[in-house]
């Protein structure tokens, strides 16, 4: 069960991590506003590839439950390694490349114990 969450917590970290990029910007840095996917390689084992703006591997590196009722509660660790495709033509070697890593607290309402029945998350 503790990896059968996953998929939901990816879709949104993704999302906040790619809200941390714009608050972690050094001086003189730009804002990019990126789109794409995420792909699971190995869901259980929190593994997924970045397409699109984001180019390349989003891993879930510690996903530790604290809490199963009321709420499902949850804090961890993730890494992006990757480029920010500027020009969409795969990265070259002019777009910035690096890896961000996150913590995170997550916390869920399910409707049943199956991951698909997902009510709230944040």
């Amino acid at each position: 069960m503790l990896r059968s969450h996953l998929r939901p917590v990816a879709a949104l970290l993704a999302a906040a991590g790619l809200a941390a990029l714009a608050l972690a910007a050094p001086a003189g840095a730009a804002t990019y506003r990126v789109s794409g996917k995420q792909i699971a390689v190995d869901e259980n084992n929190g593994i997924f590839k970045m397409k699109g703006s984001l180019v390349g591997d989003w891993n879930i590196t510690a996903f530790n439950q604290t809490a199963t009722s009321p709420l499902v509660q949850a804090n961890g660790t993730e890494t992006f390694k990757g480029c920010l495709d500027l020009r969409r033509n795969g990265c070259g070697r002019r777009d910035p490349k690096g890896t961000l890593s996150f913590t995170f607290s997550y916390e869920a309402l399910f409707a049943s114990p199956d991951p698909a029945s997902l009510v709230w998350g944040s």
